[in-house]
């Protein structure tokens, strides 16, 4: 496993011609991620409101640590964890404004601690809070940790549509969402962007233009991935977004495999032996590192706008019959 070494910092800036970027982000270390896994698992399972409770002090710690300002999107049950960093649009020209999301899912199956699902996202989540709350964009960060995902998207669903009620879907640049990140066991560095369900000519609403906008930045700060492109047959907290019609992509580990590369599956996922034992926090970090690489760029250089397909509340009966 290639890990990231304190030259990674040099490259992210370097990489990049003068002006693409106002700064690069901190590199996000991998004793940072050692350490969220390690506290993440330590709650026997996060699928229970019991368990959930537990860990979820310590999601809003780390976000306002990283210096965010943190809500709980409470809905039907759901309680989803916000960290902003609202960008220099918003209080000068704030119809100018865009936001993108960075999330993953903070439950867990029962029974299970949930390392690759999705406490490996979740921590990449936070380290790309630490890398870029300390920085200016003209545009707004949210890190968004969803709840119910296990149980069938149901926090970012109601999140999803929470924008919507709120008027800010047209406001969106994107959503990044990480899920199931951490397993690497033939160590080939090799993860997927997923832009689409089954017919990669046809992406969702545009979302090949974050893929290949996360994909030259990994490419210019020579970041040893590879990426396998191909389409998933199946859900995360991507989906709301896409039903909404707005841009998502999907970041996960090589599920399915693509370019005559075989998948590499974890088959621990949703099992009671997905522990820390099976995941690699040197990939973990060189993801969380990408993102942050990815998310610093689209911030200063969002995507064109889209409008949304749905108005609330109608919304959301929608996308429950295609889920």
């Amino acid at each position: 496993m290639t890990r990231i070494t304190a030259v990674t910092a040099f490259l992210f800036a370097a990489a990049f011609p003068s002006g693409v970027f106002a700064a690069a982000p901190q590199e996000i270390s991998r004793d940072y991620i050692q350490g969220a896994m390690n506290t993440l698992v330590s709650v026997r399972e996060r699928f229970t409101d019991t368990g959930k409770g537990l860990v979820r002090p310590y999601l809003v710690k780390e976000l306002e640590r990283a210096g965010l300002s943190v809500s709980l999107h409470e809905d039907s049950g759901n309680i989803n964890i916000i960290g902003e960093k609202k960008g220099s649009l918003h209080a000068r020209r704030a119809q100018e404004e865009r936001i993108l999301v960075v999330g993953a899912h903070y439950d867990s199956v029962e029974g299970s601690s949930g390392a690759d699902d999705d406490a490996s996202g979740v921590a990449a989540a936070l380290g790309v809070a630490y890398a870029l709350g300390g920085m200016s964009h003209p545009h707004t960060l949210r890190i968004t940790l969803y709840d119910n995902e296990e149980k069938g998207l149901w926090g970012s669903k109601a999140y999803v549509g929470h924008l919507c009620a709120a008027g800010e879907l047209d406001k969106l640049a994107g959503a990044l969402i990480m899920d199931v990140i951490g397993y690497d066991k033939n160590a080939d560095n090799a993860f997927q962007i997923f832009n689409c369900m089954y017919d990669p000519a046809s992406p969702y609403n545009g979302s090949d233009l974050l893929s290949a906008r996360l994909l030259e930045t990994i490419a210019a700060a020579k970041l040893p991935l590879r990426h396998l492109p191909s389409c998933i047959d199946g859900g995360s907290d991507h989906i709301p977004y896409w039903y909404a019609g707005q841009r998502a992509v999907l970041i996960t580990q090589n599920l399915t495999g693509g370019d005559g590369v075989p998948e590499d599956y974890n088959n621990c996922i949703n099992q009671t032996c997905d522990n820390i034992e099976h995941v690699s926090t040197s990939y973990i970090t060189l993801i969380a590192n990408a993102v942050a690489l990815g998310a610093n760029d689209l911030l200063d250089r969002p995507p064109p706008k889209l409008e949304p397909v749905f108005e609330a509340p109608g919304f959301m009966g929608y996308i429950e019959r295609w889920l």
